[in-house]
């Protein structure tokens, strides 16, 4: 029988979406305001050179090996007949699908790089170098993409729920060393190593002997390799991360009336609606409905405008809810120039 799960910590997948819809949800507090979800375009950590536009995608010779360490109750023994082959090939996939969203790039992901490249950069020798270089040639690639090293472990314990009965949490850890390589400059892009560590509770408790929970884990591992693979493309390419807004629905019927809008999607409507609270002597409703006019225009893709109507916002009531929204809205504004060189090259 299948276990339920509930994974209590994550990292968030990246999910494209091309406008962005909220998804409310009622405040569990009788507040003057809701909290809704949206997907932001946010910048990579690095600015990938103009030249580079296809990209080879590999993991080294040496990952394929079998082994797959497991830590239970603090004993550690490797299971020898894990075979790792499948889910470094599904990281490598996952990335190229994230790196193909940007109309920028094109991928082609092999198998192996079919020799065991140092995973230290200062390793790397001329001859290394010359085996990317024909092996970028050969795929017409401009750059590669190298998943160098990959250490995992599988941690696991049970524990006695506060209203009786036990659980498991099941902890993988996955340490991964990537590197970014143009061979023909030759320069190295990019290095980096990532640890991702994810905790997924478990109904009911296991044995190491009980056969469905090395099925279950495997399971786990193909999960992860979505966060391994889009935490390191999200340092190379643009990428959608959701965030939270907040929206005022109280204290005033054109508020609420706005909010009815917004909750629709319609938020060149809802703008016009809160417009009108702008004619009030009360300074906290005028500020609200800066605030939402602020939100509108964001959702509507107007950011400068979105961002004058939050300083008219914090203008009349300068709190941390203001504040923390301007200062929002005036990074994704610096945001935009990084965005552009990372989709179109600097």
């Amino acid at each position: 029988m299948r276990r339920s799960i509930n994974i209590l910590k994550i990292n968030p997948k990246l999910v494209l979406i091309v406008c962005l819809v909220p998804v409310f949800f009622l405040s569990l507090s009788c507040k003057t305001y809701k909290t809704f979800k949206i997907n932001v375009l946010e910048p990579a950590e690095i600015i990938v050179p103009q030249n580079i536009k296809h990209i080879l995608i590999a993991p080294n010779n040496k990952l394929h090996s079998n082994g797959l360490t497991y830590e239970f109750y603090d004993e550690k023994y490797i299971d020898t007949s894990f075979n790792q082959k499948e889910y470094i090939g599904a990281t490598i996939e996952t990335l190229a699908d994230m790196i193909s969203y940007n109309p920028r790039f094109t991928t082609t992901t092999i198998e192996s790089l079919e020799i065991a490249l140092p995973v230290l950069p200062e390793e790397i020798t001329n001859r290394d170098v010359n085996y990317l270089k024909q092996l970028c040639e050969e795929h017409q690639a401009d750059a590669i993409v190298i998943l160098a090293k990959t250490e995992k472990q599988v941690g696991y314990s049970k524990y006695y729920g506060h209203f009786g009965g036990y659980f498991s949490m099941i902890t993988i850890i996955y340490n991964t060393r990537w590197m970014f390589i143009n061979p023909f400059a030759p320069i190295m892009i990019d290095h980096k190593n990532i640890r991702d560590t994810l905790y997924y509770r478990v109904g009911g408790i296991y044995g190491t002997l009980d056969p469905e929970f090395y099925q279950f884990v495997g399971e786990l591992m193909m999960e992860t390799t979505d966060y391994v693979a889009s935490d390191y493309g999200m340092r190379i390419t643009p990428h959608f991360a959701e965030t939270q807004r907040i929206v005022f629905n109280k204290g005033d019927k054109y508020l609420k009336k706005g909010f009815s809008e917004a909750e629709s999607g319609n938020w060149v409507k809802a703008s016009e609606i809160w417009q009108k609270t702008l004619s009030y002597n009360n300074p906290v409703i005028v500020s609200r409905g800066a605030f939402n006019i602020a939100l509108s225009n964001e959702m509507e893709g107007n950011l400068k405008l979105a961002a004058d109507w939050a300083e008219v916002s914090y203008d009349i009531f300068p709190d941390i809810i203001n504040k923390t929204y301007l200062d929002i809205l005036q990074e994704r504004i610096r945001q935009q120039d990084d965005l552009m060189k990372q989709m179109d090259g600097p």
